[in-house]
């Protein structure tokens, strides 16, 4: 479920195509639940953060060349943006 937000609260990924690593520009600060799904719907990745600010670095060389679905929760707002790895 995608939430509507203000422009500057949305969730921002990059670079795009990644390689070994991408930035997540936050559009809150908190506690995040991070998920990753591939395109079959599994999850790939899954992570709590207790104290997020504006960016978190995220490793994805673990990851295969493909598309990605990135999921990122909030007390009640809620983000998903595709992630491209290269």
């Amino acid at each position: 479920v995608e939430v509507n937000v203000t422009p500057n609260q949305e969730l921002q990924i990059f670079p795009q195509p990644a390689f070994d690593q991408v930035t997540l520009k936050l559009p809150l600060s908190g506690k995040y639940q991070l998920k990753v799904y591939d395109l079959q719907g599994r999850v790939v990745m899954e992570k709590n953060f207790e104290d997020a600010t504006n960016e978190m670095k995220l490793s994805v060389t673990e990851f295969t060349s493909r598309i990605y679905q990135v999921r990122l929760n909030h007390s009640q707002q809620r983000w998903s943006q595709k992630l491209y790895k290269q």
